[in-house]
């Protein structure tokens, strides 16, 4: 992996990475820090990145910007499986079309929103992003 995001760091391409899961900021601990400067966008959830920054000894010093998510009553939520991804997909289709951070964002947090609310990890026939 480091390999061939030092090649895309030499070529200007974008290399988006996903914790995935908390167990693997502390398995794979060092081939993660050896990935960080090559990456882009770095994808987790609040837990993940606690435990990234746990497992490295990370302060919390500098600027936050947060971004809230879209609001969805806890009786809307059908299945939380693939939100994270569904936030990635909804991102990442965005920034290929070359929109704004905050756009970006946008989309990733519709995306989330509309799977949580069905079953499996599946989005309508038609899209709904506007």
């Amino acid at each position: 992996m480091v390999r061939i995001a030092k090649h895309a760091a030499e070529n200007n391409k974008v290399v988006c990475m996903n914790m995935s899961a908390p167990f693997l900021c502390t398995f794979f601990k060092e081939p993660m820090l050896q990935m960080l400067p090559y990456v882009d966008y770095w994808f987790g959830n609040e837990t993940e990145a606690d435990e990234f920054a746990k497992v490295n000894e990370f302060g919390v010093n500098g600027q936050v910007k947060e971004y809230p998510v879209v609001t969805i009553k806890s009786e809307d939520i059908v299945d939380s499986n693939g939100a994270g991804d569904s936030f990635v997909g909804g991102f990442l289709s965005q920034l290929v079309q070359g929109k704004p951070l905050e756009e970006c964002i946008r989309c990733g947090h519709h995306t989330a929103n509309i799977v949580l609310q069905r079953t499996g990890c599946s989005l309508p026939e038609k899209p709904t992003f506007v």
